[in-house]
C-alpha cells in the first residue's frame, strides 16, 4: 500500500491546477501561425557550427575572461547560438566537461543515488511511514504509474520497475554533495545561461539528477512551464540545460526535443491520462518533428523552459546519466523548497 504524503501531493495539486488552466486558455497554435517550413526551421540542425553543437574553445575559470579567436569573451553566446536559441528554443556545445572532471561527477551521482537507496531501505524496515528512526524518509507518493518520495531533503522518483530498484530523478540534489554544488557556480554553464536571460548575476532555480539505468523507463513529452509555474518567482526569466555524464543516444535513451515550439507557449495537455497526463503535451496536431539531442558526455544543450522534449527507454547495458539545472536572476527562491541559493560567481570551472 502506497501512502500518499503532503510534500508531493501538495505539488501535483497546484500543477495540475495550473496545467488545466493552461489548457483552458491556450489552444493548439493554428498551422499557419508558424514560422518557416521544417527544412527552415532545422537549417541549423546539421553542418553549421551554431547547429547541433560548437566546439569548447578550452576551459574557463581564472580571473581572467578568456577570448576566442574573434575576442568574444569564451563564455559569451555568440550572435548564432542567440539566433538559434530564439527561433528553435536551444543550442549546444559540445566537449565543454573533459573525460576527467566527468569521472568526478559520476562519482559524485553514484554517490548519491546510494545514499538514497541505503536511506530508503532502511525506511523500510522501520515500523511505519514517518517514524523517528528516520525522519529524513517520507512515505512513497504513488501517482498514476509513478512514484515519488521525499528522501533528505530531495523529491525522488522511482523507476516504475519495482525490479530496477533505481532512481530515475532526484531533486534537488546538490545538498547531497559538495562535488555537485560546484558544478552549479560553473561559469561554463551560468555565463551563458545570464547572457541569454540579460542578468549578470543568477540564482538556482533546480537542480536534477537523472539516472536512466539499462532499461530505464521513456518520459512522455512535456514543457518545464507547466511544472515550474507552480511556485516560480519570474518564469519569464527561467532557463534550463541539460549536462551529459555519459554519451548519450537514441539507444540508451537520449533527450529528444521539437525545435520551435518554444514559440508557442504552454500547449494543450493529454485527455484522459490520469492525473499526470495534464502534465504532459500533446503533440499530435505539431507540424514540427523531433531530434534527437545524441552528444558526447560532456556535451551542454541550453533550452528554453517551453520547448517540448522528452526521452525514450534506455535499450543499451551501459547508464545514460545527466544532471539538469535551471537558472533565475539572483535573490530569487529555489522551486519546491523555498531556499534561496545565489550563483558564486568566482566558481573555478573545475567540477
Amino acid at each position: 500500500m502506497f501512502l500518499v504524503g503532503p510534500g508531493v501531493k501538495a505539488w501535483l495539486s497546484g500543477a495540475q491546477t495550473i496545467a488545466t488552466r493552461l489548457g483552458q486558455r491556450f489552444a493548439t497554435p493554428p498551422r499557419e501561425s508558424r514560422v518557416g517550413s521544417p527544412s527552415q526551421r532545422l537549417g541549423a540542425r546539421v553542418g553549421s557550427p551554431q547547429g547541433i553543437g560548437t566546439e569548447a574553445n578550452g576551459l574557463a575559470g581564472d580571473d581572467r575572461t578568456p577570448m576566442d579567436s574573434t575576442g568574444i569573451p569564451m563564455h559569451a553566446v555568440t550572435p548564432e547560438e542567440r539566433d538559434q536559441f530564439e527561433k528553435l528554443g536551444f543550442f549546444t556545445r559540445l566537449n565543454l566537461f573533459s573525460e576527467t572532471e566527468l569521472q568526478a561527477i559520476r562519482v559524485a551521482a553514484e554517490s548519491v543515488h546510494q545514499r538514497v537507496v541505503d536511506a530508503a531501505d532502511r525506511k523500510s524496515d522501520a515500523p511505519g511511514p514517518g517514524s523517528p528512526e528516520n525522519p529524513s524518509v517520507g512515505p512513497v507518493d504513488q501517482v498514476d504509474n509513478q512514484k515519488y518520495q521525499e528522501i533528505l531533503g530531495s523529491t525522488i522518483k522511482w523507476e516504475w520497475d519495482d525490479d530496477l530498484r533505481a532512481v530515475r530523478s532526484m531533486e534537488p540534489v546538490f545538498q547531497l554533495d559538495d562535488r555537485l554544488a560546484g558544478v552549479i557556480d560553473d561559469p561554463r554553464l551560468w555565463k551563458p545561461c545570464a547572457d541569454i536571460i540579460g542578468c549578470p548575476t543568477l540564482s538556482l532555480f533546480s537542480d536534477k539528477l537523472n539516472v536512466k539505468r539499462p532499461g530505464g523507463a521513456p518520459f512522455p513529452w512535456h514543457q518545464e512551464g507547466p511544472y515550474w509555474a507552480y511556485g516560480a518567482e519570474d518564469l519569464e526569466r527561467v532557463i534550463t540545460l541539460i549536462l551529459y555524464l555519459d554519451d548519450a543516444s537514441v539507444e540508451n535513451g537520449c533527450l529528444w526535443i521539437i525545435p520551435g515550439t518554444h514559440k508557442y507557449g504552454p500547449l494543450e495537455s493529454l485527455k484522459d491520462r490520469g492525473t499526470l497526463g495534464r502534465l504532459y503535451t500533446d503533440v499530435e496536431q505539431l507540424e514540427e518533428k523531433p531530434i534527437p539531442m545524441d552528444l558526447p558526455a560532456g556535451s551542454v544543450g541550453f533550452f528554453h523552459r517551453d520547448i517540448v522534449h522528452g526521452s525514450q527507454t534506455n535499450r543499451t547495458e551501459e547508464n545514460r546519466r545527466a544532471y539538469l539545472l535551471a537558472y533565475q536572476p539572483a535573490g530569487l527562491h529555489q522551486w519546491r523548497n523555498g531556499e534561496q541559493r545565489d550563483i558564486k560567481t568566482n566558481g573555478s570551472g573545475q567540477a
